[in-house]
């Protein structure tokens, strides 16, 4: 589901030529954050050798879920495999989460209109202990790329989320080759006296998407 809208809100920030754009690709931007939590969590619910309730990596940050799956998941035992968060798409990945934080859990500050002059500002709070940084039209996050001013995102910047999103998906497929594949992307383990696997559309009478969106 957060995939599909990601892949739709950077359609629409392609072809969107107002400010609306910056819109479009935030959301896209944040719905890949939330697909790739969506699917580890996924992961520990389908392959958690040790099921103890609660679960006990529930409470670990999102990359830290990443790191440890392979460790506690598999069919019979643990996968044996690791991802090495120290390259991409891991690095890209860690970044997409700040950005997340940054947009989501702003911190005090004034904000100003970033379509005045090349010299209007955000102020970012690191702390409540620390002053505002000023942060210039045109600064961008280093590994991705995209801007610390949510109104310059573009379609241009979407699309360096899904990339990552495509990456890391990539990187789960060949660690946990086996145990999953594409097709379990799109299915959702169904709880009930007879468990199996349902597609998601069928489960929750969600849309098909059209052509262009898949």
């Amino acid at each position: 589901m957060h995939l599909r809208d990601a892949r739709k809100f950077d359609n629409l920030a392609k072809s969107e030529k107002t400010k609306l754009r910056s819109l479009y690709a935030r959301h896209s931007t944040l719905s890949v954050v939330f697909a790739l939590e969506a699917i580890i969590n996924r992961v520990y619910d389908d392959f958690y050798l040790n099921q103890v309730k609660p679960n006990p990596f529930e409470k670990l940050n999102l990359i830290e879920k990443w790191i440890v799956a392979p460790l506690v998941c598999g069919k019979d035992k643990p996968i044996g495999k690791k991802f090495d968060r120290s390259k991409e798409p891991f690095q890209s990945f860690e970044e997409l989460i700040r950005i997340r934080n940054w947009f989501v859990h702003p911190k005090p500050g004034d904000y100003v209109p970033a379509v005045e002059t090349p010299w209007t500002i955000l102020i970012e709070m690191d702390s409540l202990e620390v002053q505002g940084i000023e942060i210039k039209v045109g600064s961008t996050w280093p590994q991705t790329k995209i801007p610390k001013n949510p109104f310059e995102l573009t379609g241009e910047h979407s699309e360096k989320a899904l990339k990552t999103f495509d990456m890391m998906k990539n990187e789960l497929l060949e660690v946990f080759k086996g145990i999953i594949d594409e097709k379990w992307l799109w299915k959702i383990r169904k709880k009930s006296i007879k468990t199996d696997m349902v597609d998601i559309d069928n489960l929750w009478g969600g849309y098909t998407p059209e052509p262009e969106d898949e």
